[in-house]
C-alpha cells in the first residue's frame, strides 16, 4: 500500500515558530501559533493579509494562481457538524476573499480518526500511510488542474504527504502543492525571525512510510 504514496509534494509557508526556544522571538512565535490554532478570526485575517502582500511582491506566485483550487486539510477526527468550519477551512475562505485561489473545495474528509499529532511524541505520530487510509477525497465532475492543500501548521508533513497522495490517487492528472501558514522549527533551539517565509520547501517520502520536511 505504501507504494501509493507519492514521493514528494512542494510546500510553501508564511511564518515559523519555535516549540521550545526561550528567546523573545521564539516566545512571540508561540503566541502567534496559539492565536492561529485558537481560530481567532482577527489573527487569521492579519496573517492572510500578509500572505496577500507577499504574493503582490512576487512570493507564492506558483502556489496561488488563477486556476488554483484551495483544499482545507481535514482535522484528525471526522467532523460531526458539517456547518462548523475548521481552522484550515477558515484560512482557505480568508485567502479566497483576498483574491488568492479560484475556489475552495471541501473534497477531503476524515473518515476514521487518527491520533492528534500535536499530543504525540515524535515516534508515535500518525504516518503518511495512516493519513492516506483515513481520508476520503471526493471526485468532482470537472477536474481542477491545480490543487493547493491548506493547513494551519506543518511539522514533518505526514498529513500533507498522505492527503496529497490521496488527492493524486483520485486526480492523477492534476498538480498538487501544499501551503501551511506556519512551519515548526523543532530541530533548532531558537529562531531569529518568525516572519520567515518560504516557497522552496518540499515534503519528501522517506523509506516505505515516513515524511521529512526540507526547507
Amino acid at each position: 500500500m505504501s507504494t501509493r504514496l507519492i514521493s514528494e509534494v512542494r510546500l510553501a509557508t508564511c511564518y515559523c515558530y519555535s516549540p521550545r526556544g526561550e528567546s523573545n522571538e521564539s516566545r512571540k512565535s508561540r503566541k502567534l501559533c496559539g492565536y492561529l490554532k485558537s481560530g481567532d478570526p482577527s489573527s487569521i485575517g492579519k496573517m492572510v493579509k500578509r500572505v496577500r502582500r507577499l504574493w503582490d511582491e512576487g512570493l507564492f506566485g506558483d502556489f496561488f494562481t488563477d486556476d488554483t483550487v484551495l483544499v482545507p486539510v481535514p482535522g484528525s477526527a471526522p467532523i460531526r457538524n458539517n456547518s462548523t468550519p475548521w481552522i484550515a477551512e477558515r484560512i482557505c475562505e480568508a485567502l479566497l476573499s483576498t483574491g488568492l485561489g479560484r475556489d475552495v473545495l471541501r473534497i477531503a474528509k476524515r473518515v476514521t480518526a487518527v491520533k492528534k499529532s500535536a499530543y504525540q511524541p515524535p515516534g508515535e505520530r500518525p504516518t503518511p500511510l495512516e493519513h492516506f487510509e483515513s481520508i476520503n477525497v471526493e471526485r468532482e465532475i470537472v477536474t481542477p488542474s491545480k490543487f493547493l492543500l491548506v493547513d494551519d501548521v506543518v511539522t514533518k508533513g505526514s498529513t500533507f504527504l498522505g492527503l496529497a497522495s490521496r488527492v493524486q490517487d483520485v486526480y492523477p492528472d492534476s498538480e498538487i502543492r501544499a501551503f501551511a501558514m506556519i512551519c515548526t522549527k523543532g530541530l533548532q533551539n531558537e529562531i531569529e525571525n518568525m516572519y520567515e517565509s518560504n516557497e522552496q520547501g518540499r515534503i519528501e517520502r522517506r523509506g516505505d512510510n515516513d515524511a521529512y520536511r526540507v526547507d
